[in-house]
């Protein structure tokens, strides 16, 4: 089996449907990919969403993890996996049609044993007026398919994620120190994992005509979640950053206090630029461009002192 399809989820029973209806209708052959369902301890109806599609088509399966640290269900879900690579898909995206048959290109014409794609905003309702796509939706520069660079801050996401499964396997699986838990925001484990890659001299592919429509739900659309996204984002660097860097903690201490300051004066120079000059830029984009990065540096700084090891 060429693909396996890995879906973990957790109480999105309604919006978990629509994911699981574009799987069903791709039109690459049913014969080469499974999707494999991940309830990580829903308390919804997921498990009988989830099984209305097992029941109806023999390449759905439906497993449960509950542990609700979505790294967990990701390696659950892996262990059940038959195919030869692993796609990692969010709950909340809807496939296109083609999706696995640009998958497939990619894989046989560059042969990258770890990429990803971008996504495309699907709102349900009318976002507000400051918000802007370019904060919800993941975006490198390149246009073409491309070899990125984890040391320079270059990684594919999880919402659309591929890897060889014996690669993640070599790899020991997804850290389950990191990632979401339930409903508490968290990232970074396959940040974490692609950086493991790089040190290895394993080439990790972007590929920008890998699309899918990313549902942007209603928290996402209230200026208190940029806040609470960049603390998480930090809190998750926290665990592993110290490893990365190879920096002693007394020096990544005075790296992160030094970048509090004079990042976050280079960034309020540059949004309160804007603020004066471009009609179409808001308070709260002055408010999450000036201070979002010291949210997250706050929270690495604050984790980093009280769990040197």
């Amino acid at each position: 089996m060429e693909f396996s399809i890995i879906i973990c989820t957790y109480n999105r029973a309604k919006i978990l449907a629509q994911c699981l209806t574009s799987l069903a209708e791709q039109s690459f052959p049913i014969e080469n990919y499974e999707v494999i369902i991940v309830n990580n301890n829903s308390t919804d109806n997921t498990e009988e969403v989830a099984q209305s599609y097992a029941s109806i088509w023999p390449f759905f399966i439906y497993v449960t993890e509950n542990d609700r640290w979505l790294s967990n269900a990701r390696n659950t879900g892996s262990k059940f996996a038959n195919g030869e690579f692993l796609i990692f898909l969010d709950d909340d995206v809807i496939i296109p049609p083609t999706y696995l048959d640009r998958v497939f290109y990619v894989k046989n014409k560059y042969g990258f044993k770890c990429w990803g794609g971008i996504d495309i905003p699907h709102y349900e309702t009318e976002k507000p007026h400051w918000v802007k796509d370019s904060y919800l939706q993941f975006r490198l520069s390149y246009v073409s398919i491309q070899q990125v660079n984890a040391k320079k801050k270059e990684c594919v996401t999880g919402f659309s994620f591929i890897i060889e499964k014996k690669l993640l396997f070599d790899m020991g699986g997804f850290d389950p120190r990191v990632g979401m838990k339930g409903d508490v925001v968290g990232y970074g484990e396959e940040t974490y994992l692609q950086y493991q890659l790089h040190e290895r001299g394993i080439p990790v592919g972007y590929d920008p005509e890998l699309k899918l429509y990313h549902h942007m739900l209603p928290h996402k659309l209230n200026l208190k979640w940029y806040f609470d996204a960049a603390d998480a984002l930090g809190k998750s660097q926290a665990v592993f950053k110290r490893d990365l860097t190879g920096f002693p903690l007394y020096l990544l201490i005075i790296k992160t206090f030094m970048e509090i300051w004079l990042v976050t004066l280079a960034d309020l120079i540059k949004s309160t630029y804007k603020f004066v000059f471009f009609k179409d830029y808001h308070w709260q984009n002055w408010l999450i461009d000036s201070f979002k990065k010291i949210y997250k540096r706050k929270r690495f700084l604050k984790d980093l002192i009280h769990k040197p090891n």
